[in-house]
C-alpha cells in the first residue's frame, strides 16, 4: 500500500518538473537578435551661392583691368593686369545685395549687387560699374563733352573719358601777355572719380578761327587720389601760333 503511494508521488513530481522546465532535450533555445534601424541619409538640396561670389572685372581706357574675386568662404582679392600683385581681404554680407570688403589694414569698401543689370557698383564712386568676368562690354566707358566761350573770345571744349571716372570740373583758355611776347594758357581742374589713385593725362587740340587744326599739347597730372582734384596747365609759348588760336578742345583720361 505504501509502495503504491510512493510511486504515485514520484510520478506527480516528474509531471510538475516537466511542466515548469519544458522539454528536457539538448537543443538550445532560439537566439533573439536585437532589432537594428537603418538610417537613410538624403543629400540636402544644392544651396545657391551668394550672387556676389565669383570674378568681376572693370577695365579702364588705359587698358588696365582690375579683377575682383569674391570666394564662397568669405575671402576677397583684387589684382591689376598691370602688375598682377593681389590685394587680399575678406568680405561680409551686410543685408540683401549689400556687402563690405575689409582690407588687411582695416579699411573698408562697400559694394552693391544690382540684380537687374548683373553688375556691382561702389556707392562712393557711382560711376564705377563692375561686370562679371566675360560680360564686360568692349566699350565700357563713354565720353562727355562740354563747350563754352571765354570773355576774350577764345572757345573751349572739354571732354572726359572713362565714363566720368575722370572729370574736368573747371577750364579756361586765355591769352596772356602782349605781342610779341604773348602766349596762350589752358588751365583747369581735373577730378578723379574712381576709388583708387591714378595718373591722369590732359590733352588739348588747338584750332584757328576756320576750324583748322594747329597743334596738340599735353599736361600730365600724377598721383591724383581717389575722389581728389588737381590743377593742370597747358601752354602755347610760340607767340605766332598763339595769335592763330581760336578754339581749344580739351580731354582727360586715366594713364596708368
Amino acid at each position: 500500500m505504501l509502495e503504491g503511494k510512493a510511486e504515485v508521488i514520484v510520478v506527480g513530481l516528474l509531471i510538475v518538473l516537466v511542466t515548469f522546465t519544458g522539454c528536457t532535450g539538448t537543443s538550445n533555445s532560439p537566439t533573439v537578435l536585437p532589432q537594428t534601424t537603418t538610417q537613410i541619409i538624403t543629400p540636402n538640396a544644392t544651396i545657391p551661392l551668394d550672387p556676389i561670389v565669383g570674378i568681376w572685372t572693370i577695365t579702364f581706357t588705359s587698358g588696365v583691368t582690375y579683377s575682383h574675386t569674391f570666394s564662397s568662404d568669405g575671402k576677397y582679392s583684387m589684382v591689376s593686369s598691370k602688375d598682377n600683385t593681389p590685394i587680399k581681404g575678406t568680405w561680409n554680407k551686410l543685408r540683401e545685395n549689400q556687402y563690405v570688403v575689409i582690407d588687411p589694414d582695416g579699411s573698408t569698401m562697400s559694394y552693391v549687387f544690382n540684380p537687374d543689370s548683373e553688375t556691382l557698383s561702389i556707392p562712393e564712386y557711382p560711376n564705377s560699374v563692375i561686370y562679371r568676368a566675360g560680360k564686360e562690354p568692349k566699350s565700357t566707358y563713354g565720353s562727355s563733352q562740354t563747350s563754352s566761350s571765354n570773355q576774350n573770345g577764345l572757345s573751349t571744349q572739354s571732354s572726359s573719358t572713362s565714363s566720368k571716372l575722370v572729370e574736368i570740373t573747371q577750364s579756361s583758355l586765355s591769352e596772356r601777355g602782349s605781342a610779341p611776347y604773348n602766349w596762350v594758357e589752358y588751365t583747369g581742374i581735373v577730378k578723379n572719380n574712381d576709388y583708387m589713385t591714378h595718373d591722369i593725362t590732359v590733352e588739348s587740340d588747338f584750332y584757328d578761327s576756320n576750324k583748322k587744326f594747329l597743334t596738340t599739347k599735353t599736361d600730365y597730372v600724377f598721383n591724383v587720389p581717389a575722389g581728389g582734384e588737381r590743377s593742370f596747365t597747358i601752354s602755347i609759348l610760340d607767340s605766332s601760333l598763339a595769335d592763330s588760336i581760336d578754339t581749344g578742345k580739351l580731354r582727360a583720361f586715366i594713364d596708368d
